[in-house]
């Protein structure tokens, strides 16, 4: 089989190409063609060589076959690890291959399962078990804003105005998530000031994910209650329904809106809009 880039055969038992040269290959495509995240490409890279070093074979001489054995494996274990297996051999060896057979693997949907937000008391007590400084910042930003974990990591001094508490986070280069403009509290914009009048670095927050995993995992046990940086992106958007804020207002804060809508009706998403909407919700997490 001709692989992709003209590149005759496209496989580990190639001359000259080996497991680590197509698998490079495979991220460039992810990146470029497909323009996913940094973290997706690492997330489908890794699985691809476990696919590979499954199946042990070279890749022109994959059959249906051997995906079924490999996926057997998992399917009875967590559905979204399975989907995420399925999209990664589904991007490898047809998008990227061309073998048109692996369409025929569905992606299962996930199953809808009720989730149990916790108090105001609840977020309250996991704050005081926090450690004074970033971490309490970080928690009223990411409880305030509604953004994902990446878009706070990532942001820069010159992204956040704490006297509008406006801020703009960094557009994302990949085609599933967007970003537009975000706020935040009082409490937040407080515990930010305070945070950084002994911070000199130019980037936010300096964490890296798992040190803020450790951390959020050490409280939620300290407490009995599990929080996660995604249960404060959860609690936002409820919240912010319970207070009366229209669905398409908290899509608009979370990154969810399509960038033609923003296009076409900015005068109801202008930075002004949202704040003015956000503030008369009067959003408050510590009081």
């Amino acid at each position: 089989m001709a692989g992709p880039r003209g590149l005759e055969p496209l496989t580990p038992s190639s001359a000259g190409y080996s497991e680590d040269r197509l698998l490079e290959g495979f991220a460039e495509f992810l990146r470029v063609d497909l323009r996913l995240q940094p973290r997706s490409v690492k997330n489908h890279v890794s699985n691809a060589r476990e696919f590979m070093r499954f199946v042990n074979k070279p890749l022109d001489q994959i059959s249906a076959d051997d995906v079924r054995a490999y996926l057997k494996t998992r399917v009875d274990g967590n559905i979204y690890t399975y989907a995420n297996k399925v999209k990664t051999l589904r991007r490898l060896l047809g998008s990227y291959l061309g073998y048109g057979w692996v369409r025929g693997f569905k992606i299962p949907k996930g199953y809808f399962k009720p989730k149990i937000l916790p108090s105001r008391e609840e977020l309250k007590r996991f704050y005081y078990g926090l450690p004074e400084g970033r971490f309490r910042a970080l928690f009223l930003v990411l409880a305030s804003s509604g953004l994902r974990l990446g878009e706070v990591l990532s942001l820069t001094r010159g992204d956040v105005d704490l006297e509008r508490r406006l801020i703009l986070p960094k557009p994302h280069q990949g085609v599933s998530k967007r970003s537009w403009v975000a706020c935040i509290n009082e409490e937040a914009a407080e515990a930010l000031r305070r945070y950084l009048s002994g911070y000199s670095g130019e980037r936010l927050f300096r964490f890296d994910r798992h040190r803020i995993s450790k951390v959020f995992r050490k409280v939620s046990e300290a407490i009995g209650v599990k929080i996660t940086p995604q249960t404060l992106r959860e609690w936002f958007c409820n919240e912010m329904a319970r207070l009366g804020v229209a669905d398409r207002f908290i899509d608009a804060f979370c990154g969810r809106t399509p960038k033609s809508v923003l296009a076409r009706y900015y005068t109801d998403y202008s930075p002004d809009r949202l704040k003015e909407i956000y503030d008369k919700a009067g959003l408050k997490i510590l009081s």
